[in-house]
């Protein structure tokens, strides 16, 4: 992983090809304590990270974002209060379980070629999901005597719920999958609601984004996933894919198989 540094205190620790991230995670010293928002997806990147906030201040709180393993699944790295959406922490338990276990089951060879091979041979027989202990509804403070952060949610677009770190005074916004430089996955989600909440991050004037895969960049990145919607949400199956030079090139058929009446 590469720990890239945003301001005092706060640090986006972004997945590189090859490593044992795959999703994009962070952390933020509030002052006496830090919180960290997304764990990756294995023990060994949530281990990491959780060293790398630690030098900082002790890791109080951890902020999951949605249920997918590639964000969660390194939460068994932290003995922290784990705070999320009631409605993720009920995902987690219907839908990352059942993953997790259908993984579980598989032979590990047919991981091999796969971001997954390394955690396959090492950690996946003994992983276990780190369940939320806290849920709220729709917005939370968390506050230190070094800054103010929030977790705001807009209901659920990349998935059936999602949550993003909002740090007010610095107007850094971490918004895990809702926003991905890449083809972004929309099959266990909302397309007709994501565009909505992607509108109400934009509103909130962030001058840095870190997405949930892929570099820390600017607003441009929100207004470039509300443009792949506009796209999808207008396509039909078999419709060509507007965007062949993204990485995923193949998760656009993926998502129109996954909605075949987007148009309708």
């Amino acid at each position: 992983m590469r720990f890239e540094q945003l301001a005092d205190g706060v640090f986006a620790s972004i997945a590189e090809e090859g490593d044992v991230a795959v999703g994009n995670a962070g952390f933020v010293d509030l002052g006496g304590e830090t919180l960290v928002f997304d764990t990756h997806v294995s023990l060994a990147a949530g281990r990491a990270l959780r060293e790398a906030a630690e030098e900082h201040a002790p890791v109080r709180t951890v902020l999951l974002s949605h249920w997918h393993g590639d964000h969660v699944f390194g939460a068994g790295a932290f003995e922290s209060h784990v705070v999320a959406t009631r409605k993720t922490s009920e995902l987690m338990r219907e839908r990352t379980e059942a993953r997790l276990a259908e993984m579980k089951a598989k032979p590990v060879e047919e991981f091999e070629s796969t971001a997954f091979a390394d955690i396959a041979r090492s950690e996946l027989p003994g992983l276990q999901i780190n369940h939320p202990v806290e849920k709220f509804d729709h917005d939370r403070d968390f506050s230190g005597a070094k800054r103010r952060a929030q977790a705001l949610t807009f209901g659920g677009g990349h998935t059936l719920s999602d949550a993003v770190l909002w740090l007010p005074r610095e107007r850094i916004l971490f918004t895990a999958d809702l926003v991905v430089h890449g083809h972004p996955w929309i099959g266990d989600g909302d397309p007709k609601a994501w565009p909505g909440i992607l509108h109400s991050l934009a509103a909130l004037g962030p001058l840095t984004v870190v997405p949930g895969h892929g570099p820390v960049s600017g607003p441009e990145s929100i207004d470039f996933v509300r443009s792949y919607l506009e796209k999808f949400n207008s396509a039909k199956t078999g419709d060509p894919n507007p965007y062949p030079e993204l990485p995923w090139p193949e998760m656009w058929e993926r998502n129109l198989s996954a909605f075949p009446d987007a148009a309708a």
